[in-house]
């Protein structure tokens, strides 16, 4: 009978010995598949990285090129206010011609007056002594062809004198134009560099924004590789735990097969009646065997699959129900790229318990990179479930838990916005929606 029962126990401890390597395998495979999804991460946010970069590049390039038309519209507007100052100064030179020319058409009427005022003075004895002062009819023509000829130069040189100062107010009344002309090019060219100014400032800003982009997005290729690096150290100790659960495996094998075969030399030297109570005592053990109201290796949780699509996990935090984000896809709230949320979110207080969703063993308590500190149990069968960003963990790898029970703190640990409890349920380490689990 001792003999049965050490044989029995050796096989329970390989028993969970196998199950212990296939929670290890199980996680394994799961870190494996989110190393996977951390490369097609990487690959993505470095496709991003080569568009905000091309966008730099076009940005520089169209700002360059408006500060090449700023350049010459100023040359322009320097040329043009170089043009009016020359105007101005030549409508000075005018102004002094036009004062000139008036005061030379002054000075001659004045000298007409001067001669009508004697003229008139004398009346018209200064020409009529000349006239009859003449010896013969041909001095008196010569006489009267020269008093002809002072009055037509008096009035052909107050003509030209007229001709001269209207000409220069014309002049000067095109120059002056030509200034108005001059200052409304201005105006326009210092409009144009005003909206050139602005689309470079504009473009300025779209590049800050890209340049900032491309920072972010080689933070969050950094931030990836971390991880990635990370999760294959941790596969690769997964990896060596499982060869040495393996290897333990195959030892006990080995020995509780090296046992049943000393048992079975035994019965063969023992005597008849011996035999005879073998057969009692084999009798008795069978009956035992199919007793299934209180043997523990029978119960529900051991013989059938916990989760079946029923919804029989019970609420991570049962205190509080509110989704505060679903399964899928969405726009990550602090790197701000679109990538698979693998879990479900409840928003709770800070130190809120966090409970197992159903019986298990935990295979990892600890910091697990944007997880924050992290509860990972395996549920046998392939099913495993997370708790993430807790404040503070109630357990240790290893260690059995039941369903309700409190494993953690909740927090806001990792890259978290705030406290909550971050869900996941695996199946073979592939995350899927929990929300039918629950």
């Amino acid at each position: 009978m001792n003999s049965k029962k050490r044989l029995s126990i050796v096989m329970v401890i390989v028993l969970i010995l196998s199950l212990a390597a296939g929670s290890v395998t199980s996680f394994a495979e799961s870190n494996q598949q989110k190393l996977n999804r951390i490369n097609q991460e990487i690959s993505a946010a470095r496709n991003q990285l080569s568009a905000s970069q091309a966008q730099v590049s076009s940005l520089t390039g169209q700002i360059n090129a408006l500060d090449g038309q700023i350049s010459v519209t100023t040359s322009q507007i320097v040329q043009t206010q170089a043009q009016i100052t020359q105007t101005r100064s030549d409508i000075q030179v005018k102004v002094q011609e036009l004062d000139a020319k008036s005061a030379e058409i002054v000075q001659q009427n004045n000298d007409l007056n001067d001669r009508l005022s004697a003229m008139y003075k004398n009346g018209e004895a200064g020409y009529l002594e000349v006239l009859l002062g003449s010896t013969s009819f041909s001095e008196l023509l010569t006489n009267i062809d020269m008093i002809s000829r002072i009055y037509q130069q008096d009035e052909e040189m107050m003509q030209q004198l007229q001709l001269q100062y209207d000409q220069l107010a014309d002049t000067k009344r095109q120059l002056e134009a030509l200034e108005q002309q001059l200052k409304a090019q201005e105006a326009q060219l210092e409009a144009e560099k005003a909206s050139l100014q602005a689309s470079r400032s504009q473009a300025a800003s779209l590049r800050a924004q890209a340049q900032q982009d491309v920072a972010a997005q080689n933070a969050l290729i950094d931030d990836l590789n971390s991880s990635a690096a990370s999760i294959t150290a941790l596969i690769r100790a997964e990896e060596a735990a499982a060869k040495k659960a393996a290897q333990e495996k195959a030892a006990k094998e080995k020995a509780a097969q090296e046992a049943a075969a000393a048992q079975a030399q035994q019965k063969a030297a023992a005597s008849q009646q011996k035999a005879t109570s073998t057969a009692k005592a084999a009798s008795s053990s069978s009956t035992a065997k199919t007793y299934t109201g209180t043997t523990p290796y029978t119960t529900a949780a051991s013989t059938t699959p916990i989760i079946s699509g029923s919804g029989t996990f019970c609420l991570p935090a049962p205190q509080y129900t509110r989704l505060s984000s679903p399964f899928g896809y969405r726009i990550h709230p602090i790197s701000h790229v679109r990538k698979l949320h693998t879990g479900i979110d409840f928003g709770a207080p800070a130190n809120s318990p966090a409970v197992a969703g159903a019986d298990g063993v935990v295979i990892y308590a600890g910091w697990y990179n944007g997880y924050g500190n992290t509860v990972v149990i395996s549920h046998g069968n392939g099913i495993s479930t997370l708790y993430a960003h807790n404040n503070s963990l109630c357990v240790t790898k290893g260690q059995s838990v039941k369903r309700g029970q409190q494993i953690a703190y909740i927090g806001s640990t990792g890259n978290s916005t705030g406290p909550h409890c971050h869900f996941e349920v695996r199946i073979n380490g592939t995350p899927v929606n929990p929300a039918p689990y629950l």
